[in-house]
């Protein structure tokens, strides 16, 4: 199975993150909540899979493109 990448789409932090390595996500379960310009961005699964990799903990700063989670 292909690996599927997830980036953020803005600038923001990380102010939650609810998936973890090995956990098995459905389509659009929230992966993570990202604050830019206070307002909170919900980053969710394109598809089902398993989470693979996790590269942006709860406080970091992100940027739009940067690789956040691994799904296969």
């Amino acid at each position: 199975m292909p690996i599927l990448k997830v980036e953020s789409e803005v600038n923001g932090r990380v102010v939650a993150n609810h998936a973890q390595a090995a956990h098995p996500v459905t389509a659009d379960d929230v992966l993570a909540m990202l604050e830019t310009m206070k307002m909170e961005i919900s980053l969710v699964a394109p598809s089902a899979g398993t989470v693979s990799a996790v590269h942006a903990i709860v406080g970091d700063v992100v940027e739009e493109g940067q690789l956040l989670f691994e799904l296969a």
